[in-house]
């Protein structure tokens, strides 16, 4: 059976790996860390993966967690307010599949570890252009799922397929503890028994997101991201800070000026871990195909070719799904080479669908629209459509056409009996 290098041991490269390794191959997985590494790195984000990711998973038997009540996402809790605080619209429902969030340091570095056990070749290094040029006499095919380093240069910028230049959000993100993200929800049936995430847009200020995780220590606390649109008010953070420091920093932002998502942290610490992650990331999208100095093609994928940024959860998502298609384009490519054009081919594919994680994104960035407003406060009054609507967070490609259309979304509208709206 055929030998594949995959460089890059996180969502992407390991679920990759699991899969050939199930369907017979032989890969190989390149990591510069060892799980007991990857367990214990600085801070990492912590993102909700929805249903449609977790079965890819459940389909390879990677949800070593999903007994675990402390890592489930079961109602998501959608909100718009003004930049004064006041709350334009609320949409609410629950996840066709529970969500999932969890520290992924725990879930690679596991992962990781399991795919050594099941049979699986790791080898630990920080891999270079040169050592991938020692891995071509006995790589049918290179896969690189690493987008950091010398990998950001190998492969060219697409500009075609993006629609920022620059970073749109400062992002601050804090592992807390003492969060309530049941508070305002108190009149509704059973609400405390439920896992649920809050997800506040202040409009023209950026976006505050909550939800439970499931810690290395095997807790539950909370994490808080912030996504403030650069001079704006919220962008207040600083890398060289305090922790502790940034995040009462943080508090009292939201206390001033949004005192109902204040309400949410207003008893609320850092976890013991204080620890945080902040950053600003340029939404990039590359070209798939690279090529080594002797002139053998590598594939990229996930964080290589596609990094958006994490306001609406679209990064790991996208990927884990993208894998999902990768490994049954390589099964059904038998013994054939994989030549350059039969990459691009694979991408082309992929990006049919994955292009509207990128649009969702972009358009989420942007802020709500008049359109996707109308489409928000029909929601807000319709239960079926709000359900509908949130649940595409996990298939963004089915937001299309209407999400971004007024003919097809009034066309959508009157068929929920909300075209008033």
């Amino acid at each position: 059976m055929r030998n594949i290098s995959i460089i890059g041991a996180g969502q992407a490269g390991l679920q990759l790996g699991f899969g050939l390794l199930k369907a017979g191959y032989k890969p190989t997985v390149y990591s510069d860390m060892t799980p007991d590494q990857i367990l214990n790195s600085s801070g990492r984000p912590v993102t909700i993966q929805f249903g449609p990711s977790l079965r890819l998973e459940e389909e390879l038997d990677l949800r070593f967690w999903r007994e675990n009540r402390y890592c489930e996402v079961q109602d998501v809790y959608f909100s718009v307010f003004s930049p004064e605080g006041e709350k334009l619209v609320d949409v609410n429902t629950n996840f066709d599949k529970a969500a999932q969030s969890i520290d992924l340091r725990m879930k690679f570095g596991r992962w990781l570890e399991e795919f050594e056990r099941w049979g699986g070749k790791v080898v630990i290094e920080k891999c270079t252009i040169d050592s991938m040029e020692r891995m071509t006499p006995e790589s049918d095919l290179i896969v690189v799922a690493a987008g950091r380093g010398q990998f950001m240069d190998l492969f060219e910028i697409d500009e075609s397929k993006m629609e920022f230049e620059q970073a749109q959000r400062q992002v601050a993100m804090f592992y807390a503890d003492k969060c309530d993200l049941h508070r305002q929800l108190e009149g509704l049936p059973d609400v405390r028994q439920r896992q649920v995430t809050r997800y506040s847009v202040i409009n023209g200020v950026g976006e505050v997101m909550m939800a439970p995780y499931l810690t290395r220590s095997g807790v539950e606390k909370q994490y808080i991201q912030f996504e403030a649109i650069p001079g704006a008010g919220m962008d207040i953070f600083n890398r060289d800070e305090d922790v502790g420091a940034q995040y009462e920093k943080a508090k009292n932002w939201l206390k001033q000026h949004q005192p109902l998502i204040y309400q949410l942290v207003e008893e609320s610490t850092t976890a013991p871990e204080n620890e945080w992650v902040f950053g600003k990331i340029p939404p990039t999208v590359r070209k798939p195909v690279a090529y080594l100095p002797s002139g053998k093609a590598v594939f990229g994928v996930a964080d290589a070719v596609i990094v958006n940024d994490p306001v609406i959860a679209q990064g790991l998502n996208g990927a884990s799904k993208w894998m999902g298609l990768l490994l049954k384009q390589i099964i059904k490519h038998g013994e054939k080479p994989f030549t350059s054009d039969w990459m691009q081919s694979c991408f082309d594919e992929y990006w049919e669908t994955g292009q509207f994680n990128n649009k969702l994104t972009n358009t989420a960035l942007r802020g709500p629209g008049p359109l996707q407003f109308k489409i928000l406060k029909a929601a807000s009054k319709n239960e079926r459509l709000a359900h509908m609507f949130l649940n595409c967070l996990g298939e963004a490609y089915k937001l299309d056409p209407w999400y971004w259309n007024e003919v097809e979304a009034d066309r959508l509208l009157d068929q929920y009996g909300e075209l008033d709206s």
